[in-house]
Protein backbone atom coordinates (compact mmCIF):
# COMPACT_ATOMS: atom_id res chain seq x y z
CA UNK A 1 0.00 0.00 0.00
CA UNK A 2 2.85 2.62 1.01
CA UNK A 3 4.20 2.02 -2.70
CA UNK A 4 1.24 2.37 -4.13
CA UNK A 5 0.87 5.80 -2.57
CA UNK A 6 4.44 6.66 -3.05
CA UNK A 7 4.46 5.73 -7.00
CA UNK A 8 0.85 8.26 -6.92
CA UNK A 9 2.27 10.94 -5.34
CA UNK A 10 5.68 11.08 -7.66
CA UNK A 11 3.29 10.49 -10.92
CA UNK A 12 1.38 13.20 -9.78
CA UNK A 13 4.11 15.45 -9.68
CA UNK A 14 5.71 14.09 -12.54
CA UNK A 15 2.68 14.71 -14.78
CA UNK A 16 1.88 18.22 -13.13
CA UNK A 17 5.54 19.33 -14.19
CA UNK A 18 4.94 18.11 -18.19
CA UNK A 19 1.76 20.33 -17.99
CA UNK A 20 3.33 23.03 -17.01
CA UNK A 21 6.33 23.22 -19.65
CA UNK A 22 6.17 26.27 -22.19
CA UNK A 23 6.90 25.14 -25.57
CA UNK A 24 10.03 26.49 -26.82
CA UNK A 25 8.62 27.72 -29.74
CA UNK A 26 6.26 30.37 -27.71
CA UNK A 27 8.83 31.36 -25.54
CA UNK A 28 10.96 31.93 -28.72
CA UNK A 29 7.60 33.83 -29.93
CA UNK A 30 7.52 36.07 -26.38
CA UNK A 31 10.90 36.96 -26.93
CA UNK A 32 10.92 38.09 -30.28
CA UNK A 33 7.68 40.52 -30.24
CA UNK A 34 9.36 41.99 -26.53
CA UNK A 35 8.60 45.68 -27.11
CA UNK A 36 12.04 45.87 -24.83
CA UNK A 37 15.45 43.95 -25.72
CA UNK A 38 18.17 45.71 -23.92
CA UNK A 39 21.24 45.09 -21.86
CA UNK A 40 20.35 46.48 -18.31
CA UNK A 41 21.05 46.70 -14.46
CA UNK A 42 18.58 45.61 -12.13
CA UNK A 43 18.00 48.90 -9.89
CA UNK A 44 14.59 47.83 -7.86
CA UNK A 45 12.88 44.29 -6.90
CA UNK A 46 9.87 44.02 -4.76
CA UNK A 47 7.63 41.28 -4.39
CA UNK A 48 4.00 42.80 -5.35
CA UNK A 49 1.81 39.41 -4.57
CA UNK A 50 3.17 36.49 -2.30
CA UNK A 51 0.83 33.24 -2.37
CA UNK A 52 2.83 30.17 -0.09
CA UNK A 53 6.16 31.05 -1.90
CA UNK A 54 4.62 31.80 -5.69
CA UNK A 55 5.88 35.12 -5.72
CA UNK A 56 5.12 37.83 -8.60
CA UNK A 57 7.69 40.50 -8.65
CA UNK A 58 8.36 43.87 -10.16
CA UNK A 59 11.66 44.88 -11.42
CA UNK A 60 12.72 48.05 -12.38
CA UNK A 61 15.48 48.40 -14.73
CA UNK A 62 18.04 51.03 -16.01
CA UNK A 63 19.57 50.22 -19.54
CA UNK A 64 22.63 50.17 -20.42
CA UNK A 65 25.29 51.48 -23.71
CA UNK A 66 22.93 52.40 -26.20
CA UNK A 67 19.85 52.25 -23.79
CA UNK A 68 21.83 54.31 -20.74
CA UNK A 69 19.24 55.89 -18.26
CA UNK A 70 16.37 54.61 -19.81
CA UNK A 71 14.12 53.25 -16.89
CA UNK A 72 12.32 49.83 -17.33
CA UNK A 73 9.82 47.99 -15.50
CA UNK A 74 8.73 44.71 -15.70
CA UNK A 75 7.23 41.78 -13.82
CA UNK A 76 7.95 38.27 -13.50
CA UNK A 77 7.12 35.16 -11.02
CA UNK A 78 9.26 33.10 -8.92
CA UNK A 79 9.18 30.52 -6.40
CA UNK A 80 10.13 30.51 -2.93
CA UNK A 81 9.53 28.07 -0.65
CA UNK A 82 10.70 25.83 2.43
CA UNK A 83 7.77 23.63 2.49
CA UNK A 84 7.80 20.36 0.33
CA UNK A 85 4.70 20.43 -0.73
CA UNK A 86 4.15 23.71 -1.94
CA UNK A 87 4.73 23.87 -6.02
CA UNK A 88 5.30 26.34 -8.35
CA UNK A 89 2.13 27.70 -10.51
CA UNK A 90 1.99 26.08 -13.46
CA UNK A 91 2.89 27.15 -16.95
CA UNK A 92 5.17 30.11 -15.37
CA UNK A 93 8.45 31.04 -16.59
CA UNK A 94 10.51 31.69 -13.39
CA UNK A 95 13.09 34.51 -12.93
CA UNK A 96 15.41 35.47 -10.05
CA UNK A 97 16.39 39.31 -10.28
CA UNK A 98 18.69 40.63 -8.28
CA UNK A 99 19.65 44.36 -7.19
CA UNK A 100 22.67 45.51 -9.27
CA UNK A 101 22.89 42.76 -11.71
CA UNK A 102 23.80 43.38 -15.09
CA UNK A 103 21.39 41.47 -17.19
CA UNK A 104 19.98 41.25 -20.83
CA UNK A 105 16.25 41.62 -20.49
CA UNK A 106 13.34 41.17 -22.54
CA UNK A 107 9.67 42.58 -21.67
CA UNK A 108 6.91 42.64 -23.21
CA UNK A 109 6.20 46.26 -22.69
CA UNK A 110 6.82 48.53 -20.52
CA UNK A 111 5.46 47.32 -17.29
CA UNK A 112 4.42 43.84 -18.16
CA UNK A 113 5.69 40.58 -18.23
CA UNK A 114 9.36 39.58 -18.70
CA UNK A 115 10.22 37.18 -21.73
CA UNK A 116 13.74 36.48 -20.90
CA UNK A 117 16.17 37.79 -18.36
CA UNK A 118 20.15 36.82 -18.67
CA UNK A 119 23.28 37.44 -16.67
CA UNK A 120 26.11 39.43 -18.21
CA UNK A 121 29.34 38.19 -17.98
CA UNK A 122 32.70 40.23 -19.43
CA UNK A 123 32.70 38.65 -22.82
CA UNK A 124 28.47 38.79 -23.28
CA UNK A 125 29.42 43.07 -22.17
CA UNK A 126 31.93 43.12 -24.53
CA UNK A 127 30.36 41.54 -27.45
CA UNK A 128 27.11 43.51 -26.77
CA UNK A 129 29.19 46.94 -27.12
CA UNK A 130 31.11 45.69 -30.01
CA UNK A 131 28.70 44.18 -32.20
CA UNK A 132 25.18 44.38 -30.89
CA UNK A 133 23.32 43.16 -34.12
CA UNK A 134 25.12 39.92 -33.65
CA UNK A 135 23.05 38.97 -30.48
CA UNK A 136 20.55 35.79 -31.33
CA UNK A 137 17.36 34.37 -28.83
CA UNK A 138 16.77 30.88 -27.76
CA UNK A 139 14.22 30.00 -25.60
CA UNK A 140 16.32 30.55 -22.54
CA UNK A 141 17.07 34.43 -23.73
CA UNK A 142 19.92 36.44 -25.07
CA UNK A 143 23.01 34.89 -26.23
CA UNK A 144 25.57 35.59 -29.14
CA UNK A 145 27.16 32.66 -31.21
CA UNK A 146 31.11 31.39 -30.12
Amino acid sequence: MKKFLLLSVVLFFVQNLGFSMIPPEYMIEDINNSKIKSPAIVKKVKTIKNYKGNRTQKVTFEGLYQNAGVIYEGTCHNFKSILPWNIPMLGSKFYYPKKGERVYVTIYSNGGAITSLVNMDENFEKRIQKTPSEIKFDSSGAYFEK
